[in-house]
C-alpha cells in the first residue's frame, strides 16, 4: 500500500489535473486543513494482485500547521458514535490505515461507502472542526494498464535516463501517478502525474549503479478540489482538497548501470530484433518481413553509431514504426503494417516508441 509522504504526493499530483468542484459540508473553526484522503486500495506487484485479499482502506488527513489539534474522530456511515480516533503519526499528517486486508466484499461490509464525518479535537477533546465528506458512487475498473518496464521488465542494466511505457485498457481508471524510490539513498527521486491516454513516461535521469523501486498508482477518482489556480472552494478562510480513489499499484525494483542514452536507443533496437525474431510466422505480412525489418533496424543501429541520431530518428517515426503501429493508432492492424496482428504489435511497438523517445532526448 501507498503510505505517508507517498500519499501527500500522489494527491498532489491528482489535484493538480482538477478543475471539479464538490460541496463539502463544514462547522467550526479556522483549523488549516489541507488535504483529506478516503482511499480504497489494490494492490498489484508485477501485475498480480498481492495474495489472496489485496484490497486495502486508508483515510489521511494532512494538516500542516496542527495548532491545537490533538485527533480525529470519525464517525462511519450508519454509525450512531465514534467509529475510530487517528492520531498524528508524522509531522503533519494525520493516518488511519488498519491492519485489515481483505476481499473489497469484506472491506465494504467494514468500510461502508456513505458519509464519513470527521471532528477535528483538541486535547481537551474540544471540538475544533468537523468536516463530511460523500464516500460514495465508486466503481472498480475491471482491466488494469499493461506496463512495460525498462530493458525488458527490470532487469539489471536500466539505463540512468529510462521511459516507462504502457498501453490502456478503455476502463483502467482516470488518472496515472508514477514514483521511483531509490532503495539506496530512501529519496524519493521523480513523481508525476500523466494522464490515461500517455504512452510513455521518461523519468528524467537517475544516479548509476544505484537500486529503484517503480511505483505506479492508476486510480479512480470520484470528486475533488484544487487549490491555487484551480477553482477553490473556500469556508472560512479554509481550503479542502479531498479524492476518494481506488488504487491500482504496480511496482518493480531495477538497478541502474551507466549507459549513455545513446546505449540505451541501441539496446532498444536489438531488444526489438530479439522480439521479431521470436514472432510466428502468422503474424507477419510475409515470409520476407521479419528480414526485412531486422535488417531496416541494422540500418537504424549503423546511423546510432555515426552519431546520425535526428537521421535515426527520421528512420524509426516514418520506417519501422509505420510498420507496427495500427492496432496503437486505430485498434487494428492498417495496410501499411508488416506485422499484422495486435499481439505480435504489442510486443514490438512500445520498444520502437521507448527508442524513439531516447532518440528525442539526444536531439
Amino acid at each position: 500500500m501507498i503510505r505517508g509522504k507517498k500519499i501527500e504526493r500522489i494527491l498532489i499530483a491528482i489535484v493538480a489535473a482538477s478543475s471539479v468542484l464538490v460541496d463539502v459540508p463544514v462547522v467550526g473553526g479556522t483549523l488549516d486543513i489541507d488535504r483529506i484522503g478516503i482511499m480504497t486500495e489494490l494492490e498489484h506487484v508485477d501485475g498480480l494482485p498481492d495474495g489472496a485479499y489485496p484490497w486495502d482502506f486508508e483515510i489521511d488527513v494532512f494538516v500542516p500547521d496542527p495548532g491545537e489539534l490533538h485527533h480525529i474522530d470519525v464517525t462511519n456511515p450508519g454509525a450512531s458514535s465514534v467509529s475510530e480516533t487517528i492520531y498524528e503519526t508524522e509531522p503533519g499528517l494525520w493516518e488511519f490505515d488498519p491492519d485489515n486486508d481483505a476481499s473489497l466484499d469484506a472491506l465494504r461490509a467494514k468500510y461502508a461507502e456513505g458519509t464519513y464525518t470527521l471532528e477535528f479535537c483538541d486535547s481537551d477533546n474540544a471540538l475544533l472542526k468537523t468536516v463530511s465528506l460523500d464516500y460514495s458512487g465508486l466503481s472498480a475498473p475491471a482491466s488494469l494498464v499493461d506496463f512495460i518496464y525498462p530493458s525488458l521488465n527490470g532487469q539489471i542494466g536500466v539505463s540512468t535516463n529510462p521511459t516507462f511505457m504502457w498501453t490502456i485498457a478503455a476502463d483502467a481508471g482516470d488518472i496515472l501517478a508514477p514514483g521511483i524510490d531509490d532503495e539506496d539513498t530512501g529519496e524519493h527521486v521523480y513523481g508525476a502525474l500523466v494522464s490515461m491516454t500517455t504512452l510513455s513516461w521518461n523519468s528524467g535521469p537517475l544516479l548509476p549503479n544505484h537500486d529503484y523501486h517503480l511505483d505506479v498508482t492508476v486510480s479512480e477518482i470520484k470528486d475533488w478540489v484544487g487549490p491555487d489556480n484551480l477553482p477553490t472552494m473556500v469556508v472560512e478562510d479554509d481550503e479542502f482538497i479531498y479524492c476518494l480513489t481506488f488504487d491500482y499499484i504496480n511496482t518493480i525494483s531495477f538497478t541502474t548501470s551507466d549507459m549513455q542514452p545513446e546505449d540505451a536507443v541501441a539496446e532498444a533496437l536489438i531488444n526489438i530484433q530479439a522480439v521479431i525474431n521470436q514472432l510466428p510466422p502468422e503474424s507477419l505480412h510475409n515470409e520476407n518481413s521479419a528480414n526485412a525489418l531486422i535488417k531496416k533496424i541494422d540500418a537504424a543501429l549503423t546511423m546510432i553509431d555515426a552519431g546520425l541520431y535526428q537521421e535515426t530518428l527520421d528512420k524509426l517515426e516514418n520506417d519501422i514504426l509505420k510498420k507496427t503501429d495500427g492496432c496503437a493508432e486505430t485498434g487494428m492492424p492498417d495496410r501499411n503494417d508488416w506485422i499484422i496482428t495486435c499481439e505480435a504489435q504489442a510486443e514490438v511497438y512500445p520498444i520502437v516508441v521507448q527508442a524513439i523517445v531516447l532518440l528525442e532526448s539526444l536531439i
